[in-house]
């Protein structure tokens, strides 16, 4: 099959090459798009990109943008010029799949450059809740939560999930059926409590069963763009120190089912609560809350926890 891969290969661009690698050898061409501000990054994504940034961005918006260093603001400009550009680039291309991943800054962007391209069907591995999608207008995107947040590659939810794209890409019965499901429970789920969903999901991708091999070595900690570079900081040394990490994007449910593997024991090696925006969220109604009994987990189950005041704002 023809598949594009569009996203952020600066941020997550180890996760890319990763997801990458692992279709090419199921026999996939890939024709891949870096939208990331920051061009390629990573060691593992040199010579995979095809149409680079500075290839879609005239090159002093793109060096203001750079020196300016506001993610946000950069997702901002690109929602404006990306798409177009993406249109006019890829006007002779036609694909069998456009596959992204994203977090909530990313995420909006991704749909955007989707709708600019064209293929037979459009997946999207994101850690934004299906109870905000309809905000963005995703249209004909087979909408995938990602669980956790989409940093590293020794994550087992990850490596699951990637597994499960490559199943469905092939055809897989299973896989099938679990897509058929989540696309039914999610769109129910929607006015109700996702963690029961998301808990089953996990469960039919087999997740368990990885999380309790490893759970002595496997670390909680929570994450928004705002915080990236801290805990890219903190992965190195527990990633040094033999520890798995388990990066939970701080959206509310993130929060939930932290807590949750806290509570049936799959996270042992501790929580670094390094992004508390779910705190402020409770406090102040906002849509990424998460009660404060989320933050008490950690304590009744006696693991190492460290709070910080990350994204409160």
């Amino acid at each position: 099959m023809n598949i594009c891969l569009i996203g952020c290969w600066d941020s997550k661009g180890e996760e890319y090459a990763y997801l990458a690698d692992q279709l090419s050898q199921e026999g996939h061409e890939l024709w891949n798009i870096n939208i990331g501000v920051l061009g390629v990054c990573h060691k593992t994504t040199v010579g995979k990109v095809d149409l680079s940034i500075e290839r879609l961005i005239d090159r002093p918006t793109l060096d203001k943008l750079r020196r300016q260093k506001v993610r946000t603001k950069a997702m901002q400009v690109f929602r404006e010029t990306l798409p177009h550009a993406l249109e006019l680039a890829c006007s002779a291309l036609s694909f069998d799949y456009v596959i992204g991943m994203a977090g909530s800054t990313g995420t909006p962007l991704i749909l955007d450059c989707m709708r600019a391209l064209k293929a037979q069907q459009k997946l999207c591995i994101t850690t934004i809740s299906p109870q905000l999608t309809p905000t963005l207008l995703y249209g004909d995107v087979f909408m995938i939560p990602s669980i956790c947040d989409i940093a590293g590659i020794h994550n087992p939810i990850f490596i699951a999930l990637v597994r499960f794209v490559c199943h469905y890409l092939s055809n897989d019965y299973d896989a099938l059926g679990i897509a058929q499901w989540l696309q039914r429970e999610m769109g129910r789920a929607k006015e109700k409590d996702l963690l029961p969903y998301l808990i089953e999901f996990m469960r039919k991708l087999d997740v368990f069963s990885s999380l309790e091999y490893n759970q002595e070595k496997l670390v909680g900690i929570t994450m928004f763009g705002n915080t990236n570079e801290c805990v890219e900081r903190c992965m190195v040394q527990l990633q040094y120190f033999g520890y798995t990490p388990l990066v939970f994007h701080a959206t509310g449910i993130g929060g939930r089912v932290l807590a949750y593997l806290v509570e049936m024991g799959y996270l042992t090696g501790g929580v670094l609560n390094i992004t508390m925006a779910e705190v402020s969220n409770w406090v102040g109604a906002g849509v990424f809350a998460a009660p404060p009994a989320c933050l008490e987990a950690p304590l009744k189950k006696g693991i190492p926890v460290i709070w910080c005041c990350g994204c409160v704002d």
